[in-house]
C-alpha cells in the first residue's frame, strides 16, 4: 500500500483549513455549526443569510446583536459586502431598520477613467454596482429601483454626506480602507439613533 508524503497532506489540511476559516464566499451562505438545519425545517419568506464560516458568524453576529458599529475586515472577494448588504436586507424586510444607506469612498484604483458626464447619481453608480447586485439578488431590480425612489435605499456620495443624520438605518461604508480621517469621522458622525 503506498502512503502519501506528510508534507502533501499538511499542505492539503492547511489548505482545507484556509478555505473554511478564512473565507466569506457568497450571499446565501452556510455553517454546518450555524441556524440551517433550523432553517431547513422551519422556513421563512424573505431574505436568508447564513454564515459559512466562523468568520461570517462572527460577522453576522455582530450585526444582529444590536452594536452600532461593526467592521468587516478581510482579504478581496471574501463576501464582506455581500453578507453585510443582504443582511442589511434582511433587517429592512423584517422592519428593525426603516433605510439602507450605500456609501463608498471614490477612489479609482490604477488607471482614472476620467471625466463622468450625467448627474450625480449617474456619476456615482459604477461605484455602487457591488451594493446593487447583492440588492438585486435580495429584492429583484425592479424592487430596488422602487426602493431607491421612495428612500428606503440611499445611495449617499461621501462628498454629499455632511451634515445629515440617518436615524433607524444601516449605513453599509464599501472601501473603508480608502476613506481619509476626515472621511470617517464624517461617516461616523451621521449614526443617528436606533
Amino acid at each position: 500500500m503506498k502512503r502519501q508524503p506528510k508534507s502533501s497532506s499538511r499542505s492539503s489540511k492547511r489548505l482545507n483549513r484556509r478555505s473554511t476559516d478564512d473565507s466569506i464566499q457568497g450571499g446565501f451562505v452556510k455553517n454546518k455549526h450555524s441556524a440551517s438545519a433550523y432553517a431547513t425545517k422551519h422556513p421563512s419568506p424573505g431574505v436568508v443569510v447564513e454564515a459559512k464560516t466562523e468568520k461570517q458568524a462572527f460577522m453576522l453576529a455582530s450585526i444582529n446583536s444590536g452594536t452600532t458599529i461593526t467592521i468587516g475586515v478581510g482579504p478581496a472577494g471574501t463576501g464582506k459586502t455581500a453578507i453585510a448588504t443582504r443582511n442589511a436586507c434582511k433587517m429592512l424586510q423584517q422592519g428593525r431598520i426603516s433605510e439602507i444607506i450605500l456609501t463608498r469612498p471614490i477612489v479609482e484604483i490604477g488607471n482614472t477613467i476620467g471625466h463622468l458626464p450625467g448627474t450625480i447619481e449617474e456619476k456615482y453608480a459604477p461605484y455602487l454596482v457591488p451594493f446593487i447586485d447583492q440588492l438585486n439578488a435580495c429584492f429583484g431590480s425592479q424592487a430596488v429601483e422602487n426602493m431607491i425612489k421612495n428612500g428606503k435605499i440611499k445611495p449617499v456620495a461621501m462628498n454629499f454626506i455632511q451634515g445629515r443624520t440617518f436615524n433607524k438605518a444601516m449605513i453599509l461604508l464599501d472601501e473603508a480602507q480608502n476613506c481619509t480621517p476626515q472621511d470617517m469621522f464624517m461617516t461616523l458622525t451621521r449614526l443617528g439613533t436606533g
